[in-house]
């Protein structure tokens, strides 16, 4: 509230209901992580955004049981959301390789993997993408 003078920072709305993007509310910013991999009207969601507001959402891909949609590259994402978002920027981070990122387990993990260079390689992060997968991060304008 001190820095942007309104009374909460966050509203937090079911991305299928019109209703949580009423032109009554005043914000700036979208954010919409782990969503639009779920939903199969995902074009429509995006519609529903009233325009020149600035969009941060996150899409993978790894496919899930979960997933309605994965994307293999960024011009994969692109091409699917050009036509909503204007995109600025597209950027990869990789999903880490091990689940329970403890420090018990990573190093547990290590341990156990220390005759195994391809299994060390990817618990260190050093693997390709393809190992364990990413999140593509796109940046636009609805």
């Amino acid at each position: 509230m001190a820095r942007t003078g309104a009374q909460a920072g966050f509203a937090v709305g079911d991305a299928r209901a019109p209703q949580s993007y009423a032109a009554g509310c005043d914000y700036d910013v979208i954010v919409c992580t782990e969503v639009l991999e779920h939903v199969p009207e995902d074009l429509e969601v995006i519609g529903c955004w009233p325009h020149g507001k600035v969009v941060i959402a996150t899409v993978p891909n790894f496919d899930s049981p979960y997933h309605v949609r994965f994307f293999q590259d960024a011009e994969a994402v692109r091409a699917r959301y050009r036509q909503v978002i204007a995109i600025d920027a597209i950027s990869v981070v990789k999903k880490p390789y091990l689940t329970d990122i403890s420090p018990a387990n990573y190093w547990r993990a290590l341990r156990w993997a220390r005759y195994r260079p391809r299994e060390l390689i990817k618990i260190l992060g050093w693997g390709r993408r393809a190992d364990s997968g990413c999140w593509f991060i796109l940046s636009g304008t609805t």
